[in-house]
C-alpha cells in the first residue's frame, strides 16, 4: 500500500515526420491519402425513380457503351488524377465538386426526398461532352446518385 502511483508514459507522436514543424490536420492528411487511391463506386443510394436515374431508359441505353467503360477508365487512375483532368483548352476542370444551391432547385428538393438534404456539394464526373454522373464522395468511394446525359441538372452559361 505504500507503492507510488505510476504515471502513464505518453508516447510522443510526430505530427509531420520529415517535414516542417507545422502539424498536419488529420482531415488534410486523410484527404491526401484518399486522393492517392483509385476510385470505387457504390450504387447504394442511386436514385431509382427520377428521370436522371441510373434505372432510366436513357441510362440503360448508355450503360454499355458510355457509362460502364468510362467508370472502368477512371478505375485506372487515382482521385488526384481524376480531379486534375481538364477539357476544352485545358482550363476547365472535368471532374469536380458542385454546390447543390447552384444546381436546379429540383435537385435540392429531390435530395430532401432521398433524405440527403444535409449534402451541400455533389461530385460531378464528366463522361462526355455533356454527360455527367453525380454522387457523394466519401473517402475514395463515389456513391452515385444520378446520370445526367444532357447536363441539365447543373446548367452552365
Amino acid at each position: 500500500m505504500g507503492s507510488r502511483n505510476k504515471r502513464n508514459k505518453r508516447t510522443k507522436i510526430k505530427t509531420n515526420p520529415g517535414g516542417s514543424n507545422r502539424p498536419r490536420s488529420s482531415q488534410e492528411s486523410q484527404l491526401k491519402n484518399f486522393d492517392a487511391q483509385p476510385p470505387t463506386w457504390s450504387f447504394v443510394i442511386a436514385d431509382k425513380s427520377w428521370p436522371e436515374s441510373l434505372y432510366s431508359e436513357r441510362a440503360g441505353k448508355d450503360w454499355t457503351d458510355i457509362i460502364l467503360p468510362k467508370l472502368r477508365d477512371f478505375e485506372g487512375l487515382t482521385w488526384a488524377e481524376i480531379k486534375r483532368q481538364t477539357y476544352g483548352r485545358g482550363n476547365k476542370s472535368s471532374n469536380h465538386y458542385v454546390y447543390v444551391n447552384q444546381m436546379l432547385k429540383k435537385v435540392g428538393k429531390r435530395l430532401e426526398q432521398l433524405h440527403l438534404e444535409d449534402k451541400e456539394q455533389l461530385f460531378s464526373l464528366r463522361l462526355g461532352s455533356r454527360k455527367r454522373i453525380y454522387g457523394i464522395k466519401i473517402g475514395s468511394v463515389l456513391r452515385i446518385i444520378w446520370y445526367d446525359p444532357d447536363h441539365k441538372l447543373y446548367p452552365v452559361g
